[in-house]
């Protein structure tokens, strides 16, 4: 009797093994890339989910996602994305195959509500977040001719930028009232300046580079660090999506010139951005103190505006998907910058030994790496 059952017990295990054994092996991997249906452009940061599990990725900065250990046989797959119609797919999943399918959504003319990442850390609607987060785009900086951070920034609403300096224009950067020690300044989530180098940052940073600048305003010391107490400026680095060339040339008055090249290429799982920028300025002196617009309107032999020359350059170097969802970043930049300013009165500012006058020279170099990873 104890033979049998213990045969028995043997025979039972026997046949679950096998059974669990042919479970796992009937699954499969669904791979694609989402891209609009207008132009073929890809679309980074669709949501695709298996329609009956609790699972689900998103689409990297190609467009490209992947779902592993998916069941075989009839799945569907639901993909969406914030101004696209969303789509609905059935297929049917083979195991030990790469299922590959391409995805092509279709702007919706219904305005849908804004998404906030940077406010909170987490998607949500901006009804719903409990910090504002405004964004300036690509196109907004372009349109207002900014050439650098300081120019970006100016005229957004509860910022203000203000020179506090005849003799060396150092930048101070204002939100909801408080001093720039109470604002974080970040790139791509990381602390950009500190010390001395805020003073001048906003001046020497060029728009060459940026994709978008997100604006948070208010307390936001919990999730970006104790300098957030205003709020936090989160400066996007741009990552190309095509292979693509730009080169701007801006002239003005009084040397206030600038030259910009900026270039992109993407191909397969690599993609590069490289940048150079230089700006000039003459000093100027046109006003002075004073109580009336006549006594204002005068020069008083120390400069209002700095002579200034900044060249920038720099790439952005990016490996994604080595492992799965995954992105290895390389960045490098070079800063070059001289400032003249004070006496005007014979030129005494171009003197850097002269009372009353400051020579600044800036030269600052950067290397940095990243890796982002997403976990099931």
């Amino acid at each position: 009797m104890r033979k049998s059952i213990n045969i028995n017990i043997i025979l039972w295990c026997i046949l679950l093994q096998v059974l669990t054994g042919a479970a796992m092996a009937a699954e499969g991997r669904i791979a694609g890339e989402v891209a609009d249906a207008a132009d073929g452009t890809p679309l980074p940061g669709a949501t695709v989910l298996l329609e009956g599990a609790n699972r689900g990725t998103i689409s990297d900065s190609a467009g490209a996602f992947a779902l592993d250990r998916v069941p075989g046989g009839e799945s569907k797959i639901i993909v969406s994305l914030v101004g696209y119609e969303t789509v609905v797919r059935k297929l049917t999943v083979e195991q030990d195959i790469d299922n590959f399918i391409k995805i092509r959504l279709k702007e919706t003319p219904l305005e849908m509500p804004g998404v906030v990442v940077t406010g909170t850390r987490t998607p949500r609607f901006i009804k719903d977040a409990p910090v504002f987060t405004e964004v300036i785009t690509s196109e907004a900086i372009e349109d207002k001719a900014a050439a650098t951070l300081y120019e970006a920034l100016d005229g957004t609403p509860g910022i203000r930028v203000e020179q506090q300096c005849q003799a060396c224009n150092f930048t101070v950067l204002r939100m909801q009232g408080l001093g720039a020690d109470h604002t974080q300044l970040l790139l791509d989530g990381q602390p950009l300046y500190s010390g001395l180098a805020s003073v001048y940052g906003l001046q020497q940073l060029s728009t060459a580079e940026i994709d978008r600048i997100e604006v948070v305003k208010g307390a936001g010391s919990a999730l970006y660090g104790s300098n957030a107490i205003a709020g936090a400026i989160n400066i996007i680095s741009s990552i190309p999506r095509q292979t693509e060339c730009r080169v701007g040339i801006e002239l003005g008055e009084h040397n206030t010139n600038n030259y910009n090249i900026r270039a992109g290429a993407k191909k397969e799982n690599v993609s590069l951005f490289v940048f150079g920028q230089q700006n000039t300025g003459d000093a100027i002196d046109e006003t002075s103190d004073g109580y009336s617009r006549d006594e204002v309107n005068r020069a008083d032999g120390v400069s209002d505006r700095v002579r200034t020359s900044a060249k920038n350059g720099g790439f952005n170097l990016f490996l994604e998907n080595l492992t799965g969802l995954d992105r290895l970043t390389f960045r490098g930049r070079v800063l070059a910058e001289r400032r003249q300013g004070g006496e005007m009165t014979d030129d005494l500012y171009e003197n850097p030994f002269s009372a009353g006058t400051e020579d600044i020279t800036t030269d600052r170099y950067s290397l940095e790496t990243g890796y982002w990873r997403q976990f099931s």
